[in-house]
C-alpha cells in the first residue's frame, strides 16, 4: 500500500476551509482508469480516482437525483476542485497499465463538511425548496441606558436583511415589513398569516436586546461595553410550525452608549443571519432527501370520502404517515408526511385519488387545499 500526501498548496486550501467548515470526514473507497501505460496514465487514473471519491462525498450530501439535475454546476465548482476535498488517500490497487489500461483504487479521507456547506453555497437546496421567500419581522432595544426608548434600532433588520439577501434569500419587500408590530411576533399563527399576505413562505421573527455592561474612561473619553443578544426562529407561512431556532450574542465597544449598541446589534445580527441561514437550509436539506410534511385541506367532503381518502393516502408509494388534524363542517385538514422524492408533486398524487374525486384549488410549497368535486 502507497501512501500519497497531497501538495502543499492543497493542504493550505484545505486548512483555510476546515477553520471555517466542521470536519466531518467520510472514507472512501474509489476507482480510476486512464489509457496508457506511462506514468502520465498512471497520474490520469488516480485523478479520476479522487474525482470518483469526491462524487461519492458528494453523493452523502445530496441525492442521486439533485447530482443529475445540477451535474454541470457540480463538474463547474466541486469537482474541479477534487484534492480541495481530499485530505489524505492511500492507493491500495495498482495494475501497473497492464494491458494498456492503467486502474487505480484509492482509499480516500473527503471532508464532507466543506462538501456540504460549498454545495449549500451553490443553492442546490434553496433550489430544490423551490427559493423559499423570506419576511424578516422583530423588535430591538437598549436596557439600562439613558436613550429614548422610543428611538428604534434599525441596525439589526438592516444586517439581517442584508446578510440573507448576500446569501440569495429571495426577500419579501420592506413595505410588507413595516405592517408588523410586536405583538404579532409573539404569535407564530399571526405570524404565519402576514407571511402568506405578502408571499412569503418563511418568517423569521426575532428579539434584539443590548445592555451596558461597563463604562470606562479612556484618556478622558467616556467608552462604553454594549453587549447584544438576539432570538430569532424561523416560521414556516404554511402550517405555522416553527422551523427552527437559533440565538447569536456579542460585545462592542465605543463612545456613546446608542452607537454602540447599535453596533454591537449590527454586528451580532450578521452572525445570527449567518447561523440561522445554515439551519434553514440543513432541515431543508433533510426534507428534500428525507421527509418533509405538507399540510392537506379538503373542503366538502362527508365523513365516508373522509375514510377513502386517508385510507388511499396510505396506500400510496412515498406516503411515510398520514395525521388528522381536523374533520368538522365537511372540512377535513391532514398532515401528510411524503418522501423527498414526491414532495415536490405531491398534487399530481392527490389529482389521481379515485374517490372522492379531488380539485386542487390551491398549491404553495407545503400546502395544498382541495375541494370533493
Amino acid at each position: 500500500m502507497i501512501r500519497k500526501a497531497l501538495p502543499l498548496l492543497a493542504v493550505l486550501l484545505m486548512a483555510s476551509a476546515y477553520a471555517q467548515a466542521p470536519v466531518i470526514e467520510q472514507e472512501v473507497i474509489a476507482d480510476g482508469r486512464a489509457a496508457g501505460s506511462d506514468l502520465k496514465a498512471r497520474d490520469e487514473a488516480i485523478q479520476r480516482a479522487l474525482r470518483s471519491a469526491v462524487e461519492k462525498g458528494v453523493g452523502a450530501v445530496v441525492d442521486s437525483e439533485t447530482m443529475t439535475q445540477n451535474f454541470q454546476l457540480l463538474d463547474d465548482k466541486i469537482y474541479a476542485a477534487t484534492k480541495g476535498y481530499v485530505r489524505t488517500y492511500d492507493i491500495v490497487a495498482d495494475n501497473n497499465g497492464e494491458g494498456g489500461i492503467y486502474r487505480i483504487q484509492v482509499k480516500a479521507i473527503v471532508a464532507l463538511g466543506q462538501l456540504r456547506k460549498d454545495i449549500q453555497a451553490l443553492n442546490i437546496i434553496k433550489h430544490q425548496k423551490k427559493n423559499p421567500r423570506i419576511m424578516v419581522l422583530g423588535v430591538s432595544r437598549v436596557e439600562n441606558a439613558q436613550v429614548d426608548s422610543a428611538v428604534k434600532i434599525q441596525d439589526v433588520q438592516t444586517a439581517l436583511e442584508m446578510r440573507f439577501s448576500e446569501l440569495n434569500f429571495p426577500l419579501v419587500s420592506k413595505e410588507a415589513m413595516q405592517v408588523a408590530n410586536e405583538k404579532e411576533l409573539q404569535d407564530a399563527a399571526r405570524c404565519a398569516a402576514l407571511g402568506r399576505k405578502f408571499d412569503a413562505e418563511v418568517v423569521i421573527t426575532y428579539e434584539a436586546i443590548s445592555s451596558l455592561q461597563e463604562a470606562s474612561d479612556a484618556y478622558g473619553i467616556k467608552v462604553f461595553a454594549m453587549s447584544a443578544n438576539l432570538n430569532a426562529r424561523a416560521i414556516n407561512t404554511d402550517s405555522a410550525r416553527i422551523i427552527c431556532v437559533d440565538h447569536a450574542s456579542g460585545v462592542a465597544r465605543g463612545p456613546g452608549m446608542l452607537p454602540t449598541a447599535q453596533k454591537a446589534l449590527g454586528e451580532t445580527a450578521l452572525k445570527l443571519a449567518d447561523s440561522l441561514s445554515a439551519k434553514l437550509v440543513e432541515k431543508w436539506r433533510g426534507e428534500v432527501f428525507n421527509t418533509a410534511d405538507v399540510k392537506v385541506v379538503i373542503n366538502n367532503i362527508n365523513y365516508d370520502g373522509r375514510n377513502a381518502v386517508m385510507d388511499w393516502l396510505k396506500q400510496q408509494r412515498g406516503v411515510a404517515g398520514v395525521h388528522e388534524r381536523l374533520f368538522a363542517n365537511n372540512a377535513l385538514e391532514l398532515d401528510v408526511t411524503v418522501e423527498g422524492s414526491i414532495w415536490s408533486d405531491f398534487d399530481r398524487v392527490l389529482d389521481k385519488c379515485p374517490a372522492p374525486k379531488l380539485t386542487i384549488t390551491t398549491r404553495t410549497p407545503n400546502r395544498i387545499d382541495c375541494v370533493v368535486k
